[in-house]
């Protein structure tokens, strides 16, 4: 009887061995599949952010070409306004000085 008792404890505790082995593998794999879950979204973090920074260079590069021929378009009009000034005989510096002079002159 003690024997048969004894088989009995023994194949309880083997099959709670075997249960927590079981349980023990089933929870290394959740966390290894959960490491590769929070590997995947680290991931996918750093291409969306590597995106969005190049997006950014972009219109950050778009505006500055806009920008830059809006100055070459002011300059091109402060020199058709130069040349203009010139061929009426006069630099823009005497015509502001002629300016300035009729400003004095209804001053008195």
């Amino acid at each position: 009887e003690e024997v048969r008792l004894a088989r009995i404890e023994r194949a309880k505790l083997e099959r709670m061995e075997a249960a927590m082995a079981e349980h023990n593998r089933k929870l290394q794999e959740d966390e290894e599949k959960q490491a590769r879950l929070d590997q995947m979204h680290k991931e996918a973090q750093e291409r969306k952010a590597k995106m969005e920074a190049e997006h950014q260079a972009k219109r950050d590069a778009e505006k500055a070409e806009i920008e830059r021929k809006k100055a070459e378009e002011r300059d091109r009009k402060a020199e058709e306004r130069e040349r203009k000034a010139e061929e009426r005989g006069m630099s823009s510096d005497m015509s502001r000085k002629r300016k300035n002079s009729k400003t004095i002159d209804r001053d008195e």
